[in-house]
């Protein structure tokens, strides 16, 4: 039976489901909600009914370092709540970056910005629907790791053996175990007086999120050659990665 996912929001939910086979997920709708909860909750709920989808996947906005804010619980809630009108059990999927992954993919398409707003939650859910698939997909296959970790978890004990090879807007990433890793430059913003690069993995693999953005200090070692350092300091690292989604929505603008 198919997968579907909902992006929940305020104003709009994005809901995406999958083909029957449960492997490739398709945006669906951006439904408008109501003021009454229980209207929502009765669309939706005979969405599910019409898609024949046996699992719910919600994404889940956790903050960038992984903890949970006010809005992962407004989301939990709807979540138990839709478990209890429907009768199916609610699954979670970490939703971060989806929508800025979801905005990047329509603004490569060429499509305008008034008619990217009407369809970017439902581009969103189907992130977040995709990710899940993939995951539960490639466990079952015993190819998923136990855990994952990304290249700054590999790094973090020497900030000075991370160098970097740029060829094309790519460059490649050595971590301690000389496991090279490619990864497209998004963008070097300055902030404070200091440099930093955003990237985004060529291919996704394991270790990777989809859409999952990865940002380092631009530094250099003793010998004058430019480095990658990670950013330890959790507000720090939220501060450069709204910096990044700003100049963003400006470019978008322009």
């Amino acid at each position: 039976m198919r997968k579907i996912a909902f992006d929940v929001g305020d104003v709009r939910i994005g809901i995406a489901t999958s083909d029957p086979t449960g492997i490739i997920a398709s945006g669906y709708e951006t439904f408008t909600r109501t003021k009454s909860l229980d209207k929502d909750m009765k669309y939706l709920a005979s969405v599910v009914k019409e898609r024949q989808c046996d699992e719910i996947i919600i994404g889940l906005p956790l903050n960038m370092d992984g903890t949970e804010g006010r809005r992962v619980e407004i989301v939990r809630e709807f979540g138990e709540k839709f478990k209890k009108y429907v009768g199916i059990d609610v699954l979670y999927q970490d939703e971060r970056l989806s929508t800025v992954s979801a905005e990047k993919a329509l603004i490569e398409s060429g499509m305008r910005r008034d008619k990217r707003k009407t369809v970017i939650d439902k581009v969103a859910a189907s992130i977040i629907l995709q990710s899940y698939l993939d995951k539960i997909n490639t466990r079952s296959k015993n190819k998923m790791k136990d855990e994952k970790n990304d290249v700054i978890n590999d790094v973090t004990n020497d900030e000075n053996d991370v160098e970097m090879i740029e060829e094309d807007e790519v460059v490649t990433l050595t971590d301690d175990d000389g496991k090279d890793t490619d990864f497209y430059v998004l963008a070097e913003l300055d902030y404070k007086d200091k440099w930093y690069i955003y990237l985004e993995p060529v291919e996704l693999n394991e270790e990777y999120e989809e859409g999952e953005i990865i940002i380092f200090e631009l530094g250099e070692n003793e010998e004058g050659e430019e480095i990658f350092i990670p950013i330890k300091d959790e507000k720090l690292l939220q501060e450069v990665f709204e910096l990044f989604m700003s100049e963003m929505e400006t470019g978008d603008e322009e």
